[in-house]
């Protein structure tokens, strides 16, 4: 699988490379030897494994992200849950308290009895 990110990553360090060899190529006397010094050094282990470990904190670090949003997400989902119980548990309260206002009340009869 290709990653785009890894990839123009590459392009630019590779793009400053060369950029930095046609420098060096102008520049110096031993310029030319610099650049070949910098072509064989993009070619090599050493860089192709600093280029891996940059290559698999990238991953690791999208795999966190992606790992932190879909826990936010269900944090979310929850609290969104609790918030709507929560309205509507007020709804119903509000609701009862109205219809106890609203209805008429009877009148309330007293019996006497008396000796």
């Amino acid at each position: 699988m290709v990653n785009f990110g890894l990839t123009a990553s590459l392009a630019e360090i590779v793009r400053e490379a060369v950029g930095e060899i046609g420098q060096l190529r102008s520049s110096r006397h031993d310029g030319e030897a610099k650049a070949v010094q910098m072509f064989e050094y993009i070619l090599s282990d050493h860089f192709i494994s600093r280029f891996k470990g940059f290559a698999e904190s990238i991953a690791a670090l999208r795999e966190h992200q992606s790992k932190e949003r879909q826990w936010h997400s269900e944090a979310w989902s929850k609290q969104t849950r609790y918030y709507d119980e929560m309205e509507n548990e007020r709804r119903e309260i509000a609701a009862r308290m109205l219809a106890i206002a609203e209805t008429p009340t009877k009148p309330i009869l007293k019996v006497c009895g008396g000796t």
